[in-house]
């Protein structure tokens, strides 16, 4: 019975998760073509528009990695240490 109502639960919530992702991707494709045109509008052409964009997500890309990097490890290092606590036959070597 608990197999059951867990994997439910991991079903729905595996739903929601792709149901938000695709509607963020929607939103902002809508975004960046109204942000477009208001830039197109000024005489920035698609080239240096392109250029912008692979620059911000590069941007973000990097500042995400470098903010989750360390605060995951520390995480992922409690996490390991409290389950390698509670069994005897686990050694965690570093």
């Amino acid at each position: 019975m608990h197999l059951t109502a867990g994997s439910i639960l991991s079903i729905i919530l595996v739903r929601i998760g792709i149901f938000n992702f695709i509607t963020s991707v929607i939103t902002s494709v809508q975004t960046r073509q109204q942000e477009l045109a208001v830039l197109q509008s000024i005489r920035i052409t698609r080239k240096l528009f392109k250029t912008i964009f692979i620059g911000k997500g590069l941007w973000y890309t990097a500042i995400t990695v470098i903010i989750t990097l360390p605060i995951g490890s520390v995480i992922t290092y409690g996490i390991v240490m409290g389950i390698a606590y509670q069994m005897w036959f686990f050694t965690y070597i570093l």
